[in-house]
């Protein structure tokens, strides 16, 4: 076991469990440095991503179960969190929706793709999503601590959520042609 696998196992197997259980337990509370810690948990998991994919690389350690495993641990990371933060009514659930079905779509595609022996790497468009979603993410869980002006947060929440469907859309539509 490499440690980009580990973190992608991680990612895989504790944050769509640990992280919703968390975030239902405590974060209805709205107590300063809970909201913080629970930020920071997000903000890690997230990092996981990143490191995973970037440490195979330079360590040449990636491989086929690697590169299989790591979209699913991304999808179900972020689904988790959406449903959960629908479930606390931080986020509307026309968005989850939209989001999921994007993510379902872009799966398909994938699947589609690999039955042909066509290897689609990630776009630069679904490393955007991506960020924006893990921002917009760590930011729903962390409110409304982040930002005490409620001018301020609802006009991060916007740019936040705009970016994300945005970039969703145009990282779609770039697998699709693909």
């Amino acid at each position: 076991m490499t440690l980009p696998l580990f973190l992608t196992f991680l990612r895989l197997f504790v944050a769509p469990f640990l992280l919703p259980v968390l975030l239902i337990l405590f974060l209805p509370y709205h107590l300063y440095f809970v909201n913080k810690a629970l930020a920071f948990l997000v903000a890690f998991f997230a990092l996981t991503d990143f490191f995973d994919g970037y440490l195979a690389r330079l360590w040449k350690q990636q491989s086929e179960y690697g590169k299989f495993l790591d979209p699913i641990a991304d999808k179900a990371f972020i689904i988790s969190l959406l449903i959960t933060l629908c479930m606390l009514e931080r986020v509307r659930a026309i968005f989850v929706m939209l989001v999921v079905g994007r993510e379902i779509f872009v799966t398909g595609l994938r699947v589609v793709a690999h039955y042909f022996n066509i290897s689609v790497e990630v776009s630069s468009w679904g490393k955007w999503k991506s960020g924006f979603q893990y921002c917009f993410l760590i930011y729903l869980v962390g409110a409304p601590w982040i930002v005490t002006f409620p001018l301020y947060d609802e006009m991060i929440r916007k740019f936040l959520l705009g970016g994300v469907l945005t970039l969703s859309i145009f990282s779609a539509a770039q697998y699709f042609y693909k």
